[in-house]
């Protein structure tokens, strides 16, 4: 039916460059997931890159009016959210992470990502392929989970499709973004 076709644009790469001055490259918080992106979990995993030799962190997480919904100390790369903590459907929020060394400097980051809706939901589950799918049906749902701003769920097609074609260095890049 018309309603089940997608289009899939071609997932492209554009090469940047960022210039940092009498900064230390050890002391960068990188947010890894999510940024920028949609999630399809209403309680998803966030995951940063860390400053060298240190360990804890502060994580936030406002919600689209600017209330914090969670304020907490955190140890390692990775959080999941407590399951007291909610997330809308369809709702933008913002998530920053901040740790201070031990000379007193304090570096944060800050993303913003949403929560997919039912209806996202739903589309992306009648449309994901069997576990026994050919590459390339799984190879045009993970560009079109890309397309819809999935970026997670695309990473773990990626990872999974990498590690079919590890000489493949396009989506080697893909599944480590």
């Amino acid at each position: 039916t018309k309603d089940s076709q997608i289009r899939i644009k071609p997932v492209g790469m554009v090469q940047g460059a960022l210039v940092m001055r009498s900064a230390r490259m050890g002391a960068r918080l990188k947010l890894l997931s999510p940024n920028g992106a949609k999630v399809l979990e209403i309680s998803p995993l966030f995951r940063w890159q860390g400053i060298e030799n240190v360990n804890s962190y502060q994580f936030e997480l406002t919600d689209e009016a600017g209330k914090t919904l969670l304020e907490t100390a955190v140890e390692g790369n990775s959080m999941k959210l407590p399951p007291q903590v909610a997330l809308k459907e369809g709702a933008t929020y913002t998530w920053e992470i901040s740790a201070r060394i031990p000379d007193g400097r304090k570096y944060s980051s800050a993303g913003d990502f949403a929560v997919a809706t039912a209806d996202m939901r739903t589309r992306v589950e009648s449309l994901r392929p069997k576990k026994d799918a050919q590459l390339s049906d799984r190879v045009a749902f993970a560009a079109w989970l890309e397309q819809m701003e999935l970026k997670e769920e695309a990473r773990k097609y990626w990872k999974d499709i990498a590690a079919e074609r590890p000489d493949d260095a396009r989506i080697k890049e893909l599944a480590a973004q």
